[in-house]
């Protein structure tokens, strides 16, 4: 698969356990987006909306450092349909789409 995807969405941060975990932050995300996607091994193209969900793990190195690490877990789910399949019949057109990822990465916030 190929695919690209624009997204806008909404996040909110913050500390939960200031007083046990002062250096530890979390982070929500909620996103929805429009994307091109690919099938390369059976040459098929979809276009569809995808909803993203993701929870971050915010980790500072220290109390005035710039750098943290970041854990992060992320759920797609969607619908996708085949752009040139108009003589189909629309419950054959539909693609449902869900994928859970991780992530594992450094930030720097200036």
């Amino acid at each position: 698969w190929k695919y690209q995807i624009i997204e806008a969405g909404i996040s909110v941060e913050g500390r939960y356990h200031p007083r046990w975990l002062p250096l530890l932050s979390e982070k929500g995300r909620f996103g929805l987006g429009y994307g091109k996607f690919t099938d390369r091994a059976n040459q098929l193209e979809f276009n569809g909306v995808v909803m993203n969900f993701e929870a971050d793990l915010i980790y500072a190195l220290s109390g005035t450092s710039r750098w943290s690490v970041v854990a992060a877990l992320n759920w797609k789910s969607g619908n996708l349909l085949r752009v040139e399949a108009a003589a189909l019949d629309s419950s054959d057109r539909h693609l449902p789409i869900n994928w859970v990822g991780t992530s594992v990465g450094m930030h720097y916030s200036f």
